[in-house]
């Protein structure tokens, strides 16, 4: 890595700290390491758990002090559990209300530990950013590299890089997994954990579609569990070039209204489906007929507390 790429010294990381600052961005009142160690959440404080059915999943979720009622209202916040895979009989629930609790139960803590992960790494970014080059230790400019790097963004380009690490409105990323994985129950959320139907053209690191035409190459991806496709889906939307429109509008509604609307994002995916409207329609219709908005102020329990 060129160490002096960045330039500017800290006139220009005062200038990016406080264009976020207007954005609406997150900055916790102390950034030492123990909180900027998202892995440290992730290791110490999250209950990692594989079910086999929806009877063992509700009775976890009971054991927790999990109810979704409670969430909506802010009255209880999420625990800290990492939901291996869905339960194998979800699609056989006489009840639809019940299929689709479930599903919110077992992936908002998951969505919401990826949010939490990315403003812990963007409070870093704009703490360094902060400083001059030359106070950067080699880990600092080792780590701002892998960043750009898996953001897919120029070195020179700090603006863009600020642009791409931000949080996803869980409204939205619940909404897409609905239409996605059929609430959970697909082929592709059941074999491959596969939630937000992203593709892949490795044989080895995908499902083959079962209507797939004989010319067709592609798969959809699998992961070893729920929580890779959330990160995955994540840094999809944060990165590719198909989805700068809902970057830049996200930025857009940070800096005017301080807040993220996901029926408004919406209207940019048109290019995640081949469905194009129809897509955006069905997105939009989920969130409003099951009040997903109302999970976007959720928030996760305190990593020392009990869950």
């Amino acid at each position: 890595m060129n160490r002096g790429v960045f330039g500017g010294g800290a006139l220009l990381g005062a200038t990016v700290f406080f264009a976020a600052l207007a954005s609406g961005a997150v900055i916790p009142s102390a950034t030492n390491n123990s909180v900027l160690d998202s892995d440290k959440f992730s290791v110490e404080y999250t209950i990692y758990s594989q079910v086999t059915d929806a009877a063992e999943l509700t009775k976890k979720f009971t054991d927790l002090g999990y109810y979704l009622p409670d969430i909506r209202e802010g009255l209880e916040d999420v625990p800290r559990l990492m939901l291996v895979n869905f339960p194998n009989d979800l699609i056989e629930l006489h009840s639809v209300e019940k299929r689709k609790a479930l599903f919110i139960q077992a992936l908002l803590p998951i969505v919401l530990q990826a949010n939490e992960k990315i403003v812990i790494e963007r409070t870093k970014l704009l703490s360094l950013l902060m400083q001059t080059n030359s106070s950067w230790t080699k880990n600092d400019h080792d780590w701002i590299s892998d960043l750009h790097q898996r953001y897919k963004v120029e070195e020179t380009n700090l603006e863009e890089l600020l642009r791409r690490v931000d949080i996803i409105p869980p409204s939205l990323a619940l909404a897409q997994a609905a239409v996605e994985s059929g609430w959970g129950t697909s082929r592709f959320a059941q074999e491959g954990n596969a939630v937000f139907g992203q593709w892949t053209y490795e044989p080895s690191q995908g499902i083959a579609p079962a209507e797939a035409s004989s010319g067709s190459r592609h798969y959809v991806k699998s992961f070893e569990g729920l929580s890779d496709s959330v990160v995955s889906y994540f840094l999809n939307l944060n990165s590719h070039y198909a989805y700068s429109s809902f970057r830049n509008r996200r930025k857009i509604m940070q800096e005017q209204i301080g807040s993220l609307d996901s029926f408004s994002l919406a209207n940019t995916l048109l290019y995640y489906s081949e469905k194009r409207e129809i897509y955006v329609d069905a997105i939009r219709s989920i969130i409003k007929r099951n009040d997903l908005v109302s999970y976007d102020k959720a928030r996760l329990r305190e990593a020392n507390a009990t869950q």
